[in-house]
C-alpha cells in the first residue's frame, strides 16, 4: 500500500472538520479535493454529510455513479422451459394400430371421431387399428374438425351410417356386412 501524499493535509482537514463530531462535515466548508483524498486514505471511519441537500447516492467527490447495464426485469418463463411436442402425429391415410397417439393437443381443437379415442389431457388416440382420416362436420352455424379411423383405406368420413350400417371391430371375427342372427 503506498502512502497518501500531503503532509500539509492534517492543517486542511482541521479547517472544516467540526469541533463537535469528527466524522461530520459541514457542507460550507469543502476542502480541496486531494485533502479529502488524503484524510480517507489516513482514516477508517466512514464520512457522512450533515446537509440535505447532498444525495445519499453521491460520494464524498460529488459524483454520482449510475449503472453501467440496464436493469434486466424479471422474466416469468425465462425461455427455459422445454416445448410440449403438442400437434398431430398421424396424418391421413396413415395405418395406426390401437392405442396408437394421433393428435396431441392443448383443448379440444380435433375431437373423437369413430375408434377414436380422447385422454384426460385431450390426446387422441386410435381404439382399434385402422386408417386415420380426419373430416369437418357442420351442425348449424358451428363447424368441428373430427379425426376417426376407417377399417377399408376405400372408405370415407363421415360414415353414412344407414347406407353401410354401423362400422365395428371385434378383433377376430369380421362383424361388417354380417346379418344379425334372427331367432
Amino acid at each position: 500500500m503506498g502512502h497518501c501524499a500531503a503532509s500539509h493535509s492534517t492543517q486542511h482537514l482541521q479547517s472544516f472538520v467540526s469541533k463537535k463530531n469528527e466524522n461530520v462535515l459541514s457542507p460550507s466548508s469543502i476542502a480541496p479535493p486531494f485533502a479529502l483524498v488524503d484524510w480517507l486514505c489516513r482514516s477508517k471511519r466512514r464520512l457522512t454529510v450533515v446537509n440535505s441537500s447532498f444525495s445519499l447516492f453521491t460520494n464524498v467527490l460529488g459524483q454520482l455513479r449510475t449503472a453501467t447495464k440496464r436493469a434486466g426485469g424479471t422474466i416469468k418463463n425465462n425461455g427455459s422451459s422445454p416445448g410440449k411436442r403438442l400437434g398431430v402425429k398421424k396424418f391421413t391415410d396413415e395405418f395406426v394400430r390401437p392405442g396408437a397417439i394421433i393428435v396431441r393437443q392443448r383443448g379440444t381443437k380435433f375431437h373423437a371421431g369413430q375408434h377414436v379415442l380422447m385422454g384426460r389431457d385431450h390426446t387422441l388416440y386410435a381404439a382399434v387399428p385402422g386408417f386415420v382420416r380426419f373430416y369437418v362436420q357442420s351442425a348449424g352455424r358451428f363447424s368441428r374438425r373430427y379425426v376417426g379411423l376407417v377399417l377399408d383405406k376405400t372408405e370415407k368420413l363421415p360414415r353414412d351410417e344407414a347406407a353401410h350400417g354401423r362400422s365395428r371391430y371385434f378383433g377376430l371375427v369380421e362383424l361388417n356386412g354380417v346379418e344379425p342372427a334372427t331367432y
